[in-house]
């Protein structure tokens, strides 16, 4: 007797086969024609959510990982910059997802960098589970202090903020996270904070309100176009034409015309 299959079987093939219904309107209109194919030819991206340990990691981000994961247990500020588009937020997360393999860390993202800094201390009370009266600054201060205190003493790392769009902060609330996180007359360090950010990041550290939190970014990572001779990306690129052992394409840096004296050549009868 053929054993039948599993329900879950027969559900997966007929999505291969495009037998199930699809839901929306009958008769739909112009306009939502028009809004179907831009969102068909939209960039999707949500499945880097999920399969962030099969994003390809530059060597650079691979050592910069590796010097967060040897400030945890010191703390500091570590920075992440570049252009727009360069990979910074996808560095970010794939960082998160890296350190929350390791057991005991409290790991906070902050959601709304652009808050004034009474919602400032309303999200890292929240982040850190901390009830935090706004109006009483001096006790929500003494509140986290002692809750990241606890934290260190128990599991001997920092908690750790990623602080994603940092650009966004305001000075206020960048200064404010600094002396929040610093300790023992500055010797010492609270809390681990990973900021994200574009160009106008770095620029704000010149300045003499932002200086002193400048200079203690103890991690950078520059994220920056890759060229063809960048490590790791030549065994990506695709090789055209036909090889011979006299192929242009291995010694000429333009694989364009290597494959354009490649079709010039005459080809024989038949061909």
């Amino acid at each position: 007797m053929i054993p039948l299959p599993s329900s879950k079987t027969v559900l997966r093939c007929m999505r291969e086969n495009g037998w199930t219904r699809r839901w929306g309107p009958s008769h739909p209109t112009e306009g939502q024609n028009r809004a179907e194919r831009r969102r068909e030819q939209r960039e999707v991206r949500s499945y880097e959510a999920c399969y962030v340990h099969a994003l390809w990691v530059s060597p650079a981000a691979e050592t910069f990982a590796h010097r967060v994961q040897a400030m945890i247990t010191q703390g500091g500020f570590a920075m992440i910059t570049g252009d727009p588009g360069q990979g910074k937020s996808k560095t970010l997360q794939w960082i998160a997802k890296r350190l929350g393999t390791i057991p005991d860390i409290a790991i906070g993202v902050m959601e709304r960098p652009q808050s004034h800094l009474a919602d400032f201390y309303r999200e890292l009370g929240e982040i850190f589970g901390v009830g935090l009266t706004p109006l009483n600054r001096y006790g929500s201060f003494t509140a986290l202090r002692a809750k990241w205190k606890t934290h260190c003493l128990s599991t001997l790392a920092r908690p750790i903020l990623l602080i994603d769009e940092a650009q966004e902060v305001s000075s206020a609330c960048l200064t404010e996270l600094r002396l929040l996180q610093s300790v023992c007359f500055d010797s010492d360090s609270l809390l681990f904070t990973i900021l994200c950010g574009d160009e106008r990041l770095p620029d704000r550290f010149h300045t003499s309100e932002l200086l002193p939190l400048g200079s203690r970014i103890r991690a950078r990572l520059h994220m920056a176009p890759f060229s063809g001779t960048a490590s790791g990306i030549p065994q990506f690129r695709p090789r055209t034409g036909r090889s011979s052992p006299t192929d242009d394409s291995r010694t000429d840096p333009n694989p364009g015309r290597a494959l354009l004296k490649q079709l010039a050549r005459p080809q024989p009868d038949g061909c």
